[in-house]
């Protein structure tokens, strides 16, 4: 099955899924939010296992909304070729210098040097 064409890719392509969704579109938007916050990170997942038929072009078409929404340098979403997986990455940023193996890395490093070298 090849769904990628339900993936909203324009602006046009958003604003009439929206007009289209209307007032059911903020529920469903808080199911997908919910659903994606459930997924693994790092795993392809058959996030259509189940659906009906119907509702695919919602499900996929809330997702890319919540694609738009998301901060990418926290979380990223794919879907494969064909729409029919999606993987969710996310993100935890720190400074090395928070991390706390880092005094013993700092020192290893700052002492690399040698007669040996």
């Amino acid at each position: 099955m090849d769904y990628s064409e339900y993936l909203l890719r324009t602006t046009e392509d958003i604003e009439s899924f929206q007009s289209r969704m209307g007032k059911t579109l903020e529920p469903a938007m808080n199911n997908i939010r919910k659903f994606v916050a459930s997924l693994p990170n790092g795993a392809w997942i058959d996030y259509l296992k189940g659906v009906p038929f119907k509702n695919i072009p919602k499900i996929i078409g809330c997702i890319c909304l919540y694609i738009q929404e998301c901060d990418c340098t926290v979380e990223n979403i794919d879907f494969n070729a064909f729409a029919t997986m999606i993987r969710v990455r996310r993100y935890k940023w720190s400074k090395v210098s928070d991390l706390p193996s880092y005094e013993k890395y700092r020192a290893k490093m700052q002492n690399n040097g040698g007669p040996k070298q």
